[in-house]
């Protein structure tokens, strides 16, 4: 049973335009205001690595991995979010792909983290003018840290997932501006039928990534909002 002590934020709601992905704030000093979402400001710059692939693999086959992979991903979030309320049961109706990830997992959240403080956090930065939604805040191995949780059919590199430290900094980056308190690392925890592979990271180490993207976003987006 994992311990809570839940941080209060104020209230967003998503919002899908034609031209991308906003979080609207409703509640607290800055309701009112919109902020594009931070997937959205990664996105644009292009991953040429993803467009090589795409290329050589051919479209029809890119969507088809890209489906199964989203829909995987998904149910794996699905039973970490209600590993960390307490309130998973058995699964059932599960392909046994996804219980073989997760069974590789679960026995990692079971030991590292102790005490959740947020979940499917919607979050903003005034200061960074961008908002977006986080996987989960907790207590890990007795650090304030962002979670990101991530699937793959294969195991990754560190060079190859820079996105995610510069996406979780950002959460980090705006859990401090909303709440005070100051995340002392990332996790991403990155499950393939192989392995479970953990990278940590710090904040303070991606930031200026994270600056430079957002200065490339706002530059060269002309429908931001």
């Amino acid at each position: 049973m994992f311990q809570h002590d839940l941080f209060e934020f104020p209230r967003l709601t998503q919002h899908n335009r034609e031209t991308g992905r906003v979080y609207c704030v409703e509640t607290g000093a800055d309701a009112g205001a919109t902020f594009p979402s931070i997937t959205r400001v990664l996105a644009a710059k292009p991953n040429t690595g993803i467009l090589e692939w795409r290329k050589r693999v051919g479209e029809h086959e890119a969507n088809r991995i890209s489906r199964e992979a989203t829909t995987r991903g998904t149910f794996v979030h699905t039973l970490a979010e209600a590993f960390l309320n307490n309130t998973l049961e058995t699964p059932h109706n599960i392909a046994p792909t996804v219980i073989e990830l997760w069974r590789l997992l679960q026995p990692w959240m079971s030991t590292h983290i102790t005490t959740l403080h947020a979940q499917e956090q919607d979050l903003y930065s005034t200061r960074l003018r961008v908002a977006g939604r986080m996987d989960a805040l907790a207590t890990v191995d007795n650090k304030l840290t962002v979670i990101d949780f991530k699937t793959s059919r294969k195991p990754k590199s560190r060079d190859h997932i820079g996105n995610y430290f510069i996406q979780s900094t950002f959460y980090a980056l705006s859990v401090y501006e909303r709440t005070g308190h100051k995340v002392e690392q990332i996790v991403i925890p990155i499950v393939s039928p192989e392995q479970l592979q953990v990278f940590t990271t710090t904040p303070t180490a991606h930031f200026a990534e994270l600056k430079e993207a957002i200065r490339f976003f706002y530059e060269t987006t002309h429908d931001i909002i």
